[in-house]
């Protein structure tokens, strides 16, 4: 975590903080792990009856037990990124050549202005 020397906008808010992100391993498209049953289990939710507004945080900070609980309910379906990606469906609409060190312009509906400017200024 490190403060960017200017604020980031992006959507109406700023952003004076950020991190690096490392995505190497992804669960195809439409899979995922519902996160509402492993809240108890979790250390990132202190209050577990109120997990849902943790998430609307920019950063929520992951214990090691936690990453262990995760990646054991993601492992059976986890895929190198390069192999999963292109079953997003914003994936897929990039065309062919889609690899794994594309990065999405931005969401569908979002121009790229929203999001080019966060991983511009977590690389630096």
């Amino acid at each position: 975590m490190r403060r960017f020397d200017e604020p980031v906008e992006i959507a109406g808010r700023s952003f004076v903080s950020g991190c690096g992100l490392s995505i190497d391993g992804l669960v195809p498209y439409p899979g995922g792990l519902e996160l509402q049953p492993l809240v108890e289990r979790l250390d990132a939710f202190p209050k577990p009856q109120a997990w849902s507004i943790y998430l609307r945080r920019a950063l929520l900070r992951l214990s090691e037990d936690d990453a262990d609980v995760l990646l054991e309910g993601l492992g059976p379906d986890l895929a190198p990124r390069a192999d999963a990606l292109g079953s997003y469906p914003w994936a897929a609409a990039a065309g062919p050549g889609v690899g794994a060190d594309f990065v999405p312009a931005g969401p569908p509906g979002r121009p790229s202005r929203t999001w080019g400017p966060l991983f511009d200024a977590a690389r630096r």
